[in-house]
């Protein structure tokens, strides 16, 4: 066995990098069979954002980090022609969403809630916040664990629209 001291530790080359020969990655299909329902209660069919790329981000009003980027992606949802995001409210119950809405002055136009967390479940995910950025063919490019960043947010968008 050989000991070494600090100042005799040997040293490595930095391992090589392969990312250009590894194909992107992707997570599949996007479950637009799903039924979520809009805070008021009607039904808010997935399939009106087929064919085009859109965001879904999966939130709850007890996550802070959710509760942090949640004004940043309000706003962005709401400029008009930019691609769609969906906020997916993971398992509470509408009146709890609607009072955290209000307080935190966050409209309620670009909110589902999905009661059963069936979204979570399909992206296999346990955490909030969760991002999935859909390109236009339904094919999920990049799932975002954790808090998001602009940067983040218009890198996602970037890649789901390039996807083909």
């Amino acid at each position: 066995m050989a000991w070494f001291y600090a100042a005799e530790w040997p040293t490595f080359a930095p391992p090589l990098t392969l990312q250009a020969l590894i194909p992107p990655v992707t997570y599949g299909p996007f479950p637009y069979h799903l039924a979520l329902t809009t805070p008021s209660g009607a039904p808010l069919p997935l399939d009106r954002f087929r064919g085009r790329p859109f965001v879904v981000n999966l939130w709850a009003t007890w996550c802070g980090p959710c509760r942090r980027e949640l004004p940043m992606l309000d706003a962005a949802a709401s400029r008009r022609g930019e691609v769609p995001i969906l906020l997916a409210d993971q398992g509470e119950a509408p009146a709890t969403v609607t009072r955290f809405l209000t307080r935190e002055g966050i409209g309620a136009g670009n909110v589902a809630l999905d009661p059963d967390r069936r979204l979570s479940r399909a992206f296999e995910v346990a955490g909030y916040p969760a991002t999935a950025f859909v390109a236009a063919d339904g094919t999920i490019v990049q799932l975002q664990l954790g808090e998001l960043s602009r940067a983040a947010l218009a890198d996602g968008i970037d890649k789901a629209r390039k996807h083909r």
